[in-house]
């Protein structure tokens, strides 16, 4: 393809023009298989990348075969660098298809550009064009190009200068229509003899018109120029490249107006918010807004526009200011682009909630004073402003004060504008204080870290919320914070942030330092029992009990902590370390232990009569009960008048229980006792004590006694002596404890 070279910073002059030439089409023409360089004099046009934005932005780029070396990867580095659209030459004349234009096609097309192509035209009235128009459109079915595929008829070479040549344009179109492709345009050139003929098929909108500058720099005279003729599309270089590809010849660039070579229309109205967000009880909006309507429409204005509740919130005029990046980019050539500037506050009216809406600024121009009638309209995005933070400074439960202290942000706050405390039990589902309904304190830190949520110089709290429920130990606590439309109870409407858990203090423990049941059958127990649950579980008890039958063995005793600084100094951090001590004397209801494992339950309930109730216990290690059954026969012999003298002792911790003792005399031949059974009085024997002083009944454990037989018929038998601890006062029976003596034969 063809362009005229000019230079772009001066009016063109025709001293400065020259017939244009395609060498991509001549070669193609006459010799398709040579690849010349042309590389620009010294005094000729500028030698630039794809990309660089100096120069006019490339839209568009136009391939034939001369470039057939072209890769996926210089596509792909085209797409990267802004181009949206690879045109490919496929036919001329009708002697000619461009050998490369499948893989070109395909290439693009897999580097995400939209495929347009073009024919170089050779005919010169209606005959020669409708063989062309055939001829191209059976080369784009050959390529299985689409009826709705843009193709141009490039009307450049000299062969076409004739008076006839609009006809063979139209005969061209119908060349094509006559296949199904209606979706055609003009390719030419300035200076183009029959320019503004051939342009007449189509109508300057749909056509794209070649002009070299020397130097094409963004937004400069002819981008402007071509644009403002109402043009389609501009050729405005030859001698571009792709920078870092793997071919390093020319390229052919072009920039679109209209969408015609993209399919994306140029806009006349551009709009970008640069930033939107809250700035105390504002709106704080900036960006720009560019649009030809300015030129007329001289109103300024930015709406904040509820797009949930279609409401206008609120809106502000100002006066556009300086804004020459919007100038110097790509929409440069717009009316008002170097003053399109905006910054604005817009004020949130009092109780307007605006968290969880759908949010849109309008930049308007209008041409009427208030802004109301005659305007241009560019939309913004939906915003939401949803922000919702907290941080909790201090969180601390003591002697029944939950202290919290932190702040609370949220964009809600704007309509929900009763701030509110909940301190809420998360193990069991409920709230353990009432809610405090608080005055937000200053907190300008907050607004610092946060300047852009509403009024979050004004977020703090400091409380001290009394518990109504104090059973919390090992619970999961929370602080919900709450900005609520309910100046009375909270509820209504409203947004929450719940805290991170505080999983409460859980702490039981205990010591024992003494446990021993005297002869008295009392037991003596002393330690302490630390507890967090004893906040709410405020009554003490101690029971004992026998592992061995699961049965309490004493009344349960309710007692009042004593003092007990080491305990506090242990475990500072215990609800109750300082005032967690014991020490008590309790009779055995039950004395029948011996042998049993029996162990202090120590125990908060909040039952003050039987300690039932809701309680937490801890259990203490068992102590396992004496169980010694020991004897000794010091004397024994039935004498001439059938007399048993029988003396010894007999120890047994169970006669602390079965405190009834006796001497049966058994005869082990006849398996029967030949003795009436003799319930005695123990006596002192302090040797016995001092060899086994643990076993309970050691110190009074002796026996002396004559029995007479009731059964004198005992000779050659096995005699033993049973010595019983029994319950039962009168017979010996009930429960008993016995140990047997070894055999006397008589």
């Amino acid at each position: 393809m063809a362009g005229t070279k000019v230079n772009a910073d001066i009016v063109p002059s025709s001293t400065l023009l020259a017939p244009p030439k395609d060498a991509n089409k001549q070669v193609e023409k006459f010799n398709t298989t040579m690849q010349l360089s042309f590389e620009p004099r010294a005094t000729g046009t500028d030698r630039f990348a794809v990309g660089d934005t100096k120069y006019t932005h490339v839209d568009a780029v136009d391939i034939a075969s001369y470039q057939y070396q072209m890769t996926l990867a210089d596509f792909q580095k085209l797409k990267a660098a802004g181009v949206k659209t690879a045109i490919v030459k496929i036919s001329e004349g009708t002697y000619y298809v461009n050998p490369y234009a499948r893989k070109q096609i395909s290439l693009a097309r897999q580097a995400g550009l939209n495929i347009a192509v073009y024919h170089y035209a050779t005919y010169n009235n209606a005959n020669s064009g409708l063989d062309e128009g055939r001829y191209a459109a059976k080369t784009m079915k050959s390529l299985g190009l689409g009826t709705g595929t843009l193709v141009f008829s490039d009307i450049e070479d000299n062969s076409t200068l004739s008076s006839q040549v609009k006809d063979g344009t139209n005969a061209f179109w119908q060349g094509l229509k006559e296949s199904g492709y209606t979706n055609y345009a003009i390719y030419t050139y300035q200076y183009y003899q029959y320019r503004d003929a051939v342009i007449s098929t189509v109508g300057k909108n749909r056509t794209w018109i070649a002009q070299y500058p020397y130097s094409p720099t963004k937004n400069g005279y002819y981008e402007q120029q071509w644009r403002n003729e109402g043009y389609g599309a501009w050729q405005f270089s030859s001698t571009a490249y792709i920078a870092g590809g793997n071919y390093t010849g020319s390229i052919d660039v072009s920039r679109d107006y209209n969408g015609l070579l993209t399919g994306t229309p140029l806009s006349t109205n551009v709009g970008v918010v640069d930033a939107a967000y809250i700035n105390g009880k504002s709106f704080h909006i900036s960006g720009w807004h560019a649009a030809d309507a300015a030129e007329t429409q001289k109103n300024a204005y930015i709406i904040a526009y509820d797009s949930t509740d279609n409401r206008e919130i609120g809106r502000v005029k100002y006066e556009p200011s300086l804004r020459q990046d919007v100038a110097n980019s790509d929409y440069g050539y717009l009316y008002n682009a170097k003053y399109s500037g905006y910054s604005v506050d817009i004020p949130i009216p009092d109780g307007y909630q605006i968290s969880g809406k759908n949010i849109q600024f309008i930049m308007r121009y209008s041409a009427d004073t208030n802004g109301n009638s005659n305007y241009t309209d560019k939309w913004s995005q939906k915003y939401k402003f949803s922000s919702n933070y907290y941080n909790i400074d201090n969180f601390s439960i003591e002697n029944g004060i939950v202290n919290v202290s932190g702040w609370h942000i949220s964009d809600a706050s704007s309509g929900y504008s009763n701030p509110y405390i909940l301190i809420y039990d998360a193990t069991t589902g409920k709230e353990i204080t009432k809610r405090v309904k608080y005055n937000p304190i200053e907190r300008m830190d907050v607004s610092a870290a946060y300047p852009h949520v509403y009024n979050s110089a004004k977020s703090g709290f400091d409380l001290q919320i009394p518990l109504t429920n104090k059973n919390i130990a090992g619970h999961k606590i929370q602080v919900i914070m709450r900005y609520s439309d309910n100046a009375d109870t909270g509820e209504g409407s409203f947004q929450d942030i719940y805290s991170n858990a505080y999983t409460m203090p859980n702490e039981n423990k205990y010591w024992i330092d003494n446990f021993n049941i005297d002869s008295d059958n009392v037991v003596h127990v002393s330690g302490w029992h630390i507890s967090d649950a004893s906040r709410e579980l405020n009554n003490p008890y101690i029971l004992i009990y026998d592992a061995t039958t699961g049965k309490e063995i004493t009344k349960r005793v309710k007692y009042n902590p004593i003092e007990r600084m080491d305990v506090s100094a242990a475990y500072p951090n215990v609800y109750n370390s300082a005032k967690s001590g014991f020490d008590l004397q309790i009779p055995l209801t039950n004395k029948n232990i011996a042998g049993h494992k029996i162990q202090v339950i120590m125990r908060y309930s909040d039952n003050a009569d039987t300690g039932e109730g809701s309680f937490q216990d801890i259990y203490s290690n068992a102590y396992t009960m004496p169980n010694e059954n020991k004897y000794w026969i010091d004397n024994f012999n039935i004498d001439s008048d059938n007399v048993v003298h029988v003396s010894g002792w007999h120890i047994s911790d169970a006669s602390r229980e079965l405190n009834n003792p006796y001497i049966l005399i058994y005869d082990a031949t006849t398996g029967k006792e030949i003795t009436k059974r003799v319930k005695y009085n123990p006596i002192e024997r302090m040797d016995v004590s001092a060899a086994y002083p643990n076993v309970y009944n050691s110190a009074e454990s002796g026996f002396d006694l004559q029995i007479p037989l009731t059964n004198k018929n005992i000779a050659g038998h096995k005699i033993q002596v049973i010595m019983r601890y029994s319950d039962n006062a009168d017979t010996g029976e009930g429960n008993f404890q016995d140990s047997w003596s070894q055999e006397f034969i008589q």
